[in-house]
């Protein structure tokens, strides 16, 4: 699926918003730049992620 419109992120055109910085949302951020595509990674504040569990 393909999109035409672009998330503006602090000024700049993102064209992939990945939702989550769990060990899946970090493949698919890695996998979006692998295809020359920009990329922001977003973390609900307060929430812990597998990243951050202690």
């Amino acid at each position: 699926m393909r999109f035409r419109q672009s998330l503006q992120v602090v000024g700049s055109p993102v064209d992939v918003c990945v939702c989550g910085a769990t060990p899946s949302g970090i493949l698919a951020a890695i996998a979006v730049k692998r295809e020359n595509r920009s990329v922001v990674v977003v973390e609900p504040v307060g929430v812990r992620s597998a990243w951050c569990a202690a």
